[in-house]
């Protein structure tokens, strides 16, 4: 096999290598970490109303969908 093919291969495989590593990231931080995230936030609130502290539980949960918007805008604005 030439040299230029034999380099062309090897980077075939580096990209599908980096390609599936990028993935496997995304999949396991990305959405195993969201659920995981809302799963934990939504025990919290749940129990909070269970147990019933109410007003605990609405601060909770505004103060947490407030900051996560909030903190969302200014990574975006951030990031730009």
């Amino acid at each position: 096999m030439p040299a230029h093919k034999a380099r062309a291969a090897a980077t075939d495989r580096t990209t599908v290598r980096v390609a599936h590593l990028r993935l496997r990231l995304f999949c396991v931080t990305g959405l195993l970490g969201g659920f995981t995230a809302f799963s934990a936030f939504s025990l919290e609130t749940t129990t909070l109303l269970a147990d019933p502290r109410y007003p605990a539980a609405v601060t909770y949960l505004l103060l947490s969908v407030a900051g996560c918007i909030t903190l969302s805008i200014a990574g975006l604005k951030l990031g730009r």
